[in-house]
């Protein structure tokens, strides 16, 4: 997919739920402006930066999957299963 960065979806904070579920993400940088956001679906092998997972923690997001994984699993089961631990 050609969505590199999520800055296009910024200037939408209602926006509630996002799919970039094989996206090739470069930048996600804006991902904490997105202070309505409940689910995200993103493809962390795809992420350009793997340290972005960091940035991805530090958001709110109650709800964090991967393409192949349960609608509303909880981020908790996200991170457990694609951040590695330090």
């Amino acid at each position: 997919t050609k969505t590199q960065s999520l800055n296009f979806a910024s200037t939408t904070p209602t926006l509630v739920s996002l799919d970039v579920g094989g996206c090739q993400l470069e930048d996600i940088r804006s991902l904490p402006l997105f202070r309505n956001l409940r689910e995200l679906t993103i493809s962390p092998e795809l992420l350009k930066n793997p340290k972005d997972l960091e940035l991805l923690k530090s958001t709110a997001i109650p709800f964090i999957r991967t393409p192949s994984d349960p609608k509303k699993q909880p981020r908790v089961d996200f991170f457990r299963k694609y951040l590695p631990l330090n």
